[in-house]
């Protein structure tokens, strides 16, 4: 290899490592996107027929195939980024070239290959997972066998030493998990969203009695009142569907759909007696229930 080196200009191999280095931080980058992107809206990009999108959860689906193929080729290209450094510090220094190609890759890759694309892959998550998604599929493809290998060994190494190879598998989220999430969820919800969601989490600690509307404030129908006082609620209401009673409102009868007053309204056939017959009955619930 030496040999071969040897006829390669200098500046030729700083090229080579230059492309290195944009390789390394490909993977790297394209770790932590597909690790961090929102998978819900992945799905939504799919279900519009985004091509990227469709890929992408398929990658994800196998995360053992997907990591696979990312740290081999990583760790392959951050080998070769090894090797031709050294050699060129020795070229250039001499021995002491080596160490100082030594020291200066740590930091190189620490920043170039590591750090920076990791930081703007997890800014840009979803953007970077639709990019790199096709390219990984290609590459996974290509490794398929090599990948397949490694996982092999690595689950029979596993297993070795007692530690479970089957992939965990998903726990629903629980309330307060769902809470926080929401919570986290501030700058991409609506303010009103939000509270309306979180509001719904508290609905088991309800009961039917913290909502109910106080006797005085109920809107209903007293079928011993005028047609004319009766019209006159049905089109002042301002709910689609009105208790119906007679003398005393503790004693409800039903309710009325408006729309079904309204009919009878339109073909001029509301009086006391049909309203009564289109009167459905009502669900009567303790008011100690838990909503």
């Amino acid at each position: 290899m030496d040999n071969t080196l040897h006829l390669i200009p200098t500046y030729a191999l700083f090229i080579g490592i230059g492309v290195l280095f944009l390789l390394s931080a490909f993977f790297s980058g394209s770790e932590t996107a597909l690790m961090s992107v929102n998978r819900y809206h992945l799905a939504n990009l799919a279900n519009r027929g985004q091509r990227s999108a469709k890929i992408a959860l398929r990658l994800l689906k196998n995360p053992e195939r997907l990591i696979g193929t990312i740290l081999l080729g990583n760790n392959l290209v951050n080998i070769l980024i090894t090797q031709l450094s050294t050699y060129v510090g020795y070229r250039l220094y001499g021995e002491i070239g080596v160490a100082i190609a030594t020291g200066s890759l740590t930091l190189l890759i620490l920043i170039f290959a590591e750090v920076a694309p990791k930081t703007l892959a997890v800014s840009h998550a979803k953007r970077s997972s639709l990019i790199v998604s096709p390219i990984l599929s290609v590459l996974a493809l290509l490794a398929t066998p090599l990948v397949f290998l490694i996982s092999l060994v690595n689950n029979r190494l596993l297993k070795l030493f007692g530690a479970s190879v089957q992939a965990g598998a998903e726990t629903p989220l629980t309330r307060d998990e769902l809470r926080q999430a929401l919570m986290l969820s501030r700058r991409n919800l609506n303010p009103n969203y939000q509270e309306m969601l979180i509001n719904i989490l508290d609905l088991e600690k309800i009961i039917v009695r913290e909502v109910m509307v106080p006797i005085g404030e109920i809107n209903a129908l007293n079928l011993d009142d005028s047609i004319e006082d009766i019209l006159n609620d049905l089109t002042n209401s301002p709910y689609t569907r009105i208790p119906v009673y007679r003398g005393n409102i503790n004693k409800i009868e039903g309710y009325v759909h408006i729309r079904d007053a309204m009919q009878l309204l339109h073909t001029n056939t509301l009086n006391k007696e049909t309203l009564h017959k289109f009167t459905r009955s009502c669900e009567y619930i303790h008011e100690n229930t838990n909503l």
